[in-house]
């Protein structure tokens, strides 16, 4: 079983390698191989947290974010009702409890969703560091 997912996780590699060999990567080969190599990390994470115990919160976490997002006053927002400093509190918010999920969620032995958190945790806190909350005002 083990062999066969892992013949099946370099079906991209082939892929990425069939486009390079036959020079479909366009004109910036280097950002095209950056490109695929990005997109098939997220699709393998994406699937990778369809099946663990934490697809429910993520779900919940990416569905939240995603309207606060939505609603914040920034270029790309559908409507601007939320303030950016606001959005910035949320995300703090969100950074102070990520890493006490797995616990208070009963998933802390699955070392792959734990650690998901304790990544989106760090990804957030970065995040928020180098935004420039007074930039907009």
């Amino acid at each position: 079983m083990k062999v066969g997912i892992f013949l099946v996780c370099l079906v991209p590699l082939g892929y990425i390698a069939w486009k390079f060999f036959n020079n479909k990567l366009g004109a910036n080969p280097i950002r095209e191989l950056e490109i695929q190599t990005g997109l098939w990390t997220l699709r393998f994470l994406a699937i990778t947290l369809s099946v663990t115990p934490a697809r429910r919160l993520f779900g919940t976490l990416a569905g939240t974010y995603t309207a606060v997002s939505a609603f914040t006053d920034y270029p790309l927002s559908v409507k601007r009702a939320i303030p950016f400093k606001a959005h910035g509190a949320t995300e703090l918010a969100i950074a102070a409890v990520l890493p006490f999920l797995p616990w208070a969620l009963g998933f802390a032995d699955h070392r792959a969703a734990r650690n998901v958190c304790f990544g989106l945790t760090a990804l957030t806190v970065v995040v928020a560091a180098l935004t420039d909350w007074d930039g907009n005002e």
